[in-house]
């Protein structure tokens, strides 16, 4: 369970029993009532909006400040948004830290409702500038952690194979049923093993997929080797192609996949890796230009939406080597594949 009293000093230097007892109350309430959205593109909205607000609290959308204030009013009337936005930032940051420490992936679910705040957490989180106050920045890399440690986790659950359970007639010892009450135990029966079944050539497709991709070297959307291209160029079109692939969010593996024939320059900003791209962007542009949830939330999908468009949402002052700048390419574009196939009940 998250320290409250500890993130409480952010907004409060000394703040009393009687104000932590409250706040944990109010986070908690908070926490369970966006535990009950369902909607997709809500959820990215709220990683986003939080986000956001961890490193601005200013910035903290209308809504989402609405929704954070509702539940903490509950148990502090007085309290009102207006001149109390970075309470209101840190509350709504420990609400979603406290969802993704309470819940665990998944082997059974490539992509759930947490899964959509944790790879959108990251997503955003991940190249965004550090917050100027040292407590709040602190908060900032603890959600990120929290994010990473999630999504890894998740593709790694996901991707182990089932045990395949024996098909197994549930007949009583001289039982003879009739016609329609054999064919229900029939499929009692034959469901978990054909489920398993099915779910383990699901995972060996993308490893075959994964495979092929990884030893063909050809770009499918540029119509080229991979290894004829330049360094930038082929290591943005590897992930983003390696991510059409993925049935999965991605580990660490995958990562190293896509980066293990890159050579590290010095660290560059993306705005120089764009330039890189030349008259080829347009092309890897189109691999994700479809996809309503990376035009509409480009703090989410910042590098996403930089190659797309010349709406810049990465800070030019952040360097950082080609490699890692190709794995945050590949993380954006597994998550905007994954998210509009998410199970938004689970």
């Amino acid at each position: 369970m998250a320290d409250i009293a500890r993130y409480c000093r952010i907004f409060d230097q000394t703040p009393s029993d009687d104000l932590v007892t409250k706040r944990t109350q109010g986070i908690e309430a908070l926490r369970k009532a966006w535990l009950k959205k369902t909607d997709v593109e809500g959820l990215v909205r709220l990683a986003s909006g939080v986000a956001d607000a961890l490193q601005d609290p200013n910035a903290l959308p209308a809504s989402l400040a609405t929704e954070a204030v509702t539940p903490l009013k509950k148990f502090s009337p007085a309290l009102i948004y207006q001149g109390h936005e970075l309470e209101i930032a840190v509350c709504s940051a420990v609400a979603l830290l406290a969802w993704l420490e309470s819940s665990s992936p998944s082997d059974d679910i490539p992509m759930s409702r947490t899964g959509c705040i944790a790879s959108a957490l990251w997503c955003a989180l991940a190249v965004q500038t550090p917050s100027s106050n040292l407590k709040l920045e602190e908060l900032r890399r603890q959600v990120l952690s929290q994010a990473q440690e999630w999504v890894l986790n998740c593709g790694i659950l996901t991707r182990r194979r089932k045990t395949v359970p024996d098909f197994e007639m549930p007949l009583q010892e001289g039982e003879v049923p009739d016609a329609p009450k054999l064919l229900e135990k029939v499929e009692i029966a034959a469901d978990a093993t054909i489920s398993a079944l099915r779910e383990n050539a699901i995972r060996d497709r993308e490893e075959l997929d994964l495979l092929w991709w990884a030893l063909s070297d050809f770009s499918e959307t540029l119509s080229r080797p991979l290894s004829a291209l330049p360094p930038v160029l082929r290591a943005i079109t590897g992930a983003l192609e390696l991510s059409k692939i993925m049935r999965r969010l991605p580990t660490e593996s995958h990562k190293q996949l896509v980066i293990r024939q890159i050579e590290d320059t010095e660290a560059m900003s993306f705005e120089a890796i764009l330039a890189d791209l030349g008259k080829d962007r347009a092309k890897l542009a189109g691999i994700h230009s479809g996809s309503k949830i990376v035009s509409d939330l480009p703090r989410v999908f910042p590098l996403l939406s930089a190659i797309a468009t010349n709406d810049r949402k990465v800070d030019s002052s952040i360097n950082l080597p080609l490699s890692i700048w190709t794995k945050h390419v590949l993380l954006e574009a597994c998550v905007a594949t994954m998210v509009v196939q998410a199970s938004p009940g689970i």
